[in-house]
């Protein structure tokens, strides 16, 4: 399990998706699509990311 905790959350945009893109390629069993992804790292200032099979 990995945490990843910032100061401020991105703001929607390119922000968001680049972020979103990162956290696809470190944690790939994540099943959201990236756009919803990237809606989501924008409503929170920290993630758990678990590898799972």
């Amino acid at each position: 399990m990995l945490q990843f905790v910032v100061a401020r959350p991105p703001t929607l945009g390119p922000d968001a998706w680049r972020l979103a893109k990162q956290l696809k390629a470190v944690g790939g069993n994540l099943q959201m699509p990236p756009w919803a992804l990237a809606l989501a790292v924008t409503r929170s200032d920290a993630w758990f990311l678990h590898d799972r099979p």
